[in-house]
This record gives structure tokens, sequence and C-alpha cells, in this order.
């Protein structure tokens, strides 16, 4: 398969979600127009990025649902368990933590790690906590590679090198500052209070002016 590009990858995230998580209990096919609808986009862009993973629908049918799943996983690398761990068991860690556990996915959180002693050895959503000192010992035990980053800014980037150190291969990084990784480290970044100023933004200016494309036009 040709190398994919990052746009891609995150349509094909969200057309799995919506196999997974939004269609109607019974359906078994789903065409290529019904899934463009729910993701807002044009019918010929679901098509080439499903074309992308080696899959076409059949004019009379569509896409056979539960296949279209199996090849979406097998693209994403989610038909295997990836270890996941959530760095900083505060109030978002500990979200982060309830949310994913409650879907049971491949994705599976297998430990958390706090430099509060207070919060070290106790079970939050089935997953326990350890110091950070533990990190590289632990990582190995429960083969993690990927890990959520729920830290302050100032404590972003030593914890990032410690998780580099202790083997992790890609990162999501919720504290509010860029991080300096290997470029062997995947690395994503998400600032919720970027999107909300992005979206206060928005609120005060003509709808014309937006750019995101998944608004209907009216």
């Amino acid at each position: 398969m040709k190398p994919i590009s990052d746009k891609v990858i995150g349509r094909l995230a969200r057309y799995r979600t919506l196999l997974t998580e939004q269609v109607p209990e019974g359906r078994t096919h789903l065409f290529s127009y019904e899934i463009a609808a729910a993701m807002r986009l044009a019918d010929s862009q679901v098509r080439r990025d499903l074309m992308a993973v080696g899959t076409r629908g059949v004019p009379q049918h569509g896409y056979e649902i539960e296949a279209l799943k199996a090849r979406l996983d097998d693209a994403l690398a989610l038909d295997r368990a990836h270890g996941v761990a959530v760095v900083g068991a505060g109030d978002l860690g500990r979200a982060l933590i309830a949310f994913l556990e409650a879907r049971r996915t491949t994705l599976a959180i297998r430990a958390a790690f706090d430099v509060d002693p207070a919060k070290v050895n106790r079970v939050f959503s089935g997953v326990k906590c350890h110091a950070m000192a533990d990190l590289e010992k632990v990582v190995a035990a429960e083969g993690i590679t990927l890990a959520i980053l729920c830290v302050p800014a100032a404590a972003a980037q030593p914890a990032a090198d410690a998780l580099v150190h202790a083997g992790i291969r890609g990162v999501l990084n919720f504290a509010p500052v860029a991080l300096r990784l290997p470029v062997q480290v995947a690395l994503e970044e998400l600032v919720i209070t970027t999107y909300l100023e992005k979206l206060a933004y928005f609120t005060t200016h003509p709808a014309k002016e937006r750019r995101n494309g998944r608004h209907d036009a009216r």
C-alpha cells in the first residue's frame, strides 16, 4: 500500500467512527454518498479515500460494512492492541481514562503516571496510577507504545523526554506547549484553548469567513 497522507488518515479515522458508532443496527451495507453526507464531504472524496486503502463499493449495494471496518482497522493498525499510558492523572487525565476505558477499543489504557504521591498507587476507572520514576519499567512490562500527555506546560517537555527514553513511539499532547521530539516518534498536539479561541473568533464574524467546510449552506 502506498503511503497515506495525514489528512486522509484523519478522514479514515472519522469513517471508522461512523461505521462503529453511528450506523443503525441491522444495516449491512452503506453507500459512499451516505458516508459523505454524514461527514460533510464530497462523495468523490470518500471514494478516493477508501480506494487508497484498497476497497471499492459495489454500485448496487455500496460498501459491506463489516468488510469496510476490517479494511479500515488494518489500514489504521487497529486490528491489533495498542498499549496506551496517560501521563498526568489530574481532572483531564482521569476523564480521558474513563472515556477510553468505557469504549473498550484496541487502544487500551494500560497505566497512568503522576508525580503527586496522593495519586500514585490509586486506581482510576480500572487503571492503576504509577510514579513517574517507574515509567520505563511499567512501559516495558505492559507493552505500552502510545502516551497521552496531560501535564502542565512546564512539565510537558521533561515528561515527553522521559516517554521517548522509555520507548514510547507516539505521543498525543494536551499540554499548551510545542514539544520537541525525535522524528521517529509520532506527535499530535491538541490544545483545547486554541480551538475555543478559534470558535470565539467565528462567533463574532460572518459565517462566510468560515473555511471548515462542515456547515450546511443555509
